[in-house]
């Protein structure tokens, strides 16, 4: 059984982003537009919480990539 996406805005060094998130079985897939997507198994987590620390590291790996506009 999958969800219907969820948007969720995300503050990131004094920036806005949407983030965009959805869960199929067990695996929940996370992007921000224009940045990057991660996936990872939700096993008992609160599924807004786990979408936070998904696009954390999102921002946070494309920040040290120099993908983030500055």
């Amino acid at each position: 059984m999958s969800s219907t996406p969820v948007q969720l805005a995300i503050e990131f060094k004094g920036r806005r982003y949407g983030g965009i998130y959805s869960v199929s079985g067990d695996l929940m897939i996370a992007r921000i537009p224009g940045v990057d997507s991660r996936s990872s198994a939700v096993a008992g987590a609160g599924q807004e919480e786990l979408a936070r620390r998904l696009f954390d590291e999102i921002l946070r790996d494309a920040e040290r990539a120099g993908r983030l506009a500055g």
